[in-house]
């Protein structure tokens, strides 16, 4: 395929891939009933007959992986966060990664020369590096504050579950500790008024339980371990935890751990029941998790 050929194709998929988009998010809209979990499966199988079979340009296959992960995120918001179809998402991830690295045969145009080339975009290997992942799941969620609750909830739940099990390593942990920042180291208000359009303790408590939920032991590892290696944007302490010199960077660590459960313990003790019964459900499940041997 020559470069003006794969330049068209890369371009017309351009504008293939808004109207997919627009499909995939009237699909989600219809909750737990979608079915993106099947637009995934197909897409996958697509996407890898594609990769191997022709010779693709390699940008036109990043543009697919980047709508194929924005399937995965707009099926997990919109898939309850304790639907079993949550886990299906991941198990469809942990097994595309175990496909190892593609390959392709390639013939020069002007001899007979044959070739075996990686399939390589500018994220990663595909589907070993899980390329544009991490990129595309931290996009997604900068913005979650300005999501409602339940579509919060559910998308850290996904990213909770793949956290958990070592997708990509620690790369999505930060999104734990945006979270955490955002519900119990900014100051709030414990609860909004009718028609508010500002974010309240009691709007991120869930999404902070969600991660307690599905990824308890990692962030408790992460704690233990004092790990930093987190983009600062998503590490930096917020405004409560820098008061209370809690430490003097981010990133995990026990003592930020020990605030989040100080910080918790207090909100269960408010007069505000909602934000008093998740408060409590959150500090009871950093209370039953394995011990924090430097943490108080």
């Amino acid at each position: 395929m020559d470069r003006y050929t794969g330049e068209v194709m890369t371009q017309r998929y351009r504008s293939y891939s808004f109207c997919f988009r627009r499909a995939v998010d009237d699909e989600a809209a219809r909750g737990d009933d979608n079915t993106l979990i099947i637009t995934v499966g197909t897409s996958i199988k697509a996407m890898s007959l594609r990769a191997v079979k022709f010779t693709f340009p390699f940008s036109y296959l990043s543009l697919e992986l980047h709508d194929l992960w924005y399937t995965f995120i707009q099926a997990a918001k919109a898939f309850g966060h304790d639907n079993n179809k949550q886990d299906t998402l991941v198990w469809y991830i942990l097994s595309i990664r175990e496909k190892g690295t593609l390959t392709r045969t390639v013939s020069a145009p002007a001899s007979n020369d044959v070739r075996v080339e990686i399939v390589q975009t500018s994220g990663g290997k595909m589907w070993s590096d899980l390329p544009f992942l991490v990129q595309d799941i931290r996009d997604a969620w900068k913005d979650s504050l300005n999501m409602s609750t339940s579509h919060r909830k559910s998308l850290a739940a996904f990213i909770a579950r793949l956290a958990a099990v070592g997708v990509c390593g620690n790369a999505l942990a930060g999104c734990a500790l945006l979270t955490m920042r955002d519900a119990l180291e900014t100051p709030r208000t414990l609860v909004g008024a009718d028609g508010h359009s500002y974010i309240s303790v009691g709007d991120l408590l869930p999404t902070v339980n969600a991660w307690l939920l599905f990824a308890l032991d990692k962030l408790l590892d992460l704690s233990n371990a004092s790990f930093r290696e987190v983009d600062p944007s998503f590490s930096a302490l917020g405004g409560l935890a820098q008061e209370a010199q809690v430490v003097l960077e981010g990133g995990f660590s026990p003592l930020r751990w020990t605030f989040w459960k100080q910080r918790l313990e207090a909100l269960s003790g408010c007069d505000q029941e909602l934000v008093a019964k998740e408060a409590k459900l959150g500090l009871m499940m950093m209370e039953t998790s394995l011990e924090c041997p430097n943490c108080l």
